[in-house]
């Protein structure tokens, strides 16, 4: 009888254990072959077109985002843009609070979050948790700090102040503890290097109208441009935010072509202006 010798691992386990490898380091969930995903690591936009651009059909739950606006006057497209994703992100199953940090340099040039507009993207007030920052620095300290804590559904952090070996920091921590991140980033500081698994610009387009009352806005739509993406493909698209619903869809072809911008702070604002 020979003793001590190891078993030698089956050739199925070893390819399991490839498979598993390859998929930790594209960061994605791996099927063995099989179809069936051991772990959901995306969570959906919603359109079709949309979610076909991002690797595994949807954003990955267990990285950095990035998020900027075109101009300054378009910042609440943006606020609003990221509350659209938690609140999918909540459709999605995700449990616990989500953890808001904010520099007051932020706070005083854009404002802040107001609760009838966080209504309007399905989020309630109570499941939020806000963290109003001195500095820039701060804020990213406490979104680390968040993302290795135990509890949260998500981190997002508005600040001016992330170079991309803040970001490089965020993203580790997101996929190290399986915890999305979204960075919202100002357009001066767009141009950084960033580490993130996706980088999205939004911008404004024009308001869809009651089709018995043109005066009368009914979703707001923005033009979403995802950069970058890791594993995906860069794209653009017009897409509309229905509060009833919750949800994304494409914005269908505008009939009427003098319709005025929407004005992202006027109706279901996600944020509070200096004044208020």
């Amino acid at each position: 009888m020979e003793l001590g010798l190891a078993r030698k691992p089956s050739k199925r386990a070893l390819l399991r254990a490839l498979e598993q490898r390859i998929a930790e380091i594209e960061e994605r969930p791996v099927s063995f072959g099989d179809g069936i995903p051991r772990e959901k690591a995306g969570w959906s936009l919603g359109p079709e077109a949309v979610d076909e651009a991002l690797p595994g059909g949807g954003l990955d739950r267990h990285g950095l985002h990035d998020v900027t606006a075109e101009t300054p006057r378009l910042w609440p497209s943006a606020v609003g843009f990221g509350l659209a994703l938690a609140s999918r992100l909540r459709q999605a199953g995700a449990e616990g609070a989500i953890l808001w940090c904010q520099s007051r340099r932020m706070a005083q040039d854009f404002g802040r979050l107001y609760g009838h507009g966080l209504a309007g993207f399905g989020l309630d007030p109570a499941g939020l948790l806000l963290v109003s920052a001195a500095k820039d620095k701060d804020v990213l300290w406490a979104m680390e700090e968040g993302l290795r804590a135990r509890g949260l559904a998500a981190v997002i952090g508005e600040t001016d102040g992330a170079d991309f070996t803040a970001s490089r920091r965020l993203a580790l921590a997101a996929t190290e503890n399986r915890i999305p991140a979204l960075l919202l980033r100002p357009p001066r500081n767009a141009g950084e290097a960033s580490a993130a698994a996706t980088r999205w610009r939004i911008g404004a387009a024009p308001m869809s109208v009651d089709p018995w009352n043109e005066r009368m806005p009914l979703h707001p739509r923005w033009r979403v441009e995802l950069l970058r993406c890791r594993g995906g493909r860069p794209g653009q698209w017009i897409v509309e935010w229905n509060h009833a619903t919750h949800r994304f869809s494409l914005a269908a072809g505008l009939a009427d072509r003098t319709v005025h911008p929407s004005r992202p702070t006027q109706d279901n604002t996600p944020l509070q202006s200096k004044a208020g």
